[in-house]
This record gives C-alpha cells, structure tokens and sequence, in this order.
C-alpha cells in the first residue's frame, strides 16, 4: 500500500511541475488559454472539457443559488 502511495504522489508532484513550467511565464489571459487549449489532444476535446466541468458547473451554482433565494422568498412573503 505505502508503495501505490509513493506512486501517486510522485505522479502528482510530477503532473503539477509541469503546469507550474508551462505557465510560469504567462503575460495574458489569451496566452493562458492557448496554453490550457494545447493540453488536449484536439479542440474538439477541449471544448467538450470546457462545457463539462466550467460551463455546466457554474449554470447548476447559479440555477441552484436562483432556486434557494426563490424558495426563501416565498417562505417569507407567506408568514
């Protein structure tokens, strides 16, 4: 066990040495995204990323803190 542990740490360490070097020297926001942009393997697959994981979890934070503030508010009005 203590040896898969050393593995994935090791793997870790190694994956965020590798995005610190690539944007270390990052003047701009479109230069970050090109950067992020040449991880994938295609446009396609960096957009799919993009809608997924950014896109979707920022409409389910904002449907979901919509649908909170309305539930509150209707609480309140009806006492």
């Amino acid at each position: 066990m203590e040896e898969k542990k050393r593995w994935a740490l090791e793997t870790a360490k190694s994956f965020y040495r590798e995005i610190d070097k690539r944007f270390s020297n990052v003047n701009s926001i479109e230069e970050a995204v090109e950067i992020f942009k040449g991880l994938f393997i295609s446009e396609r697959e960096f957009y799919k990323h993009i809608r997924k994981h950014i896109i979707e979890n920022l409409y389910n934070t904002e449907v979901l803190n919509w649908l909170e503030a309305k539930s509150k508010d209707l609480k309140c009005n009806h006492k």
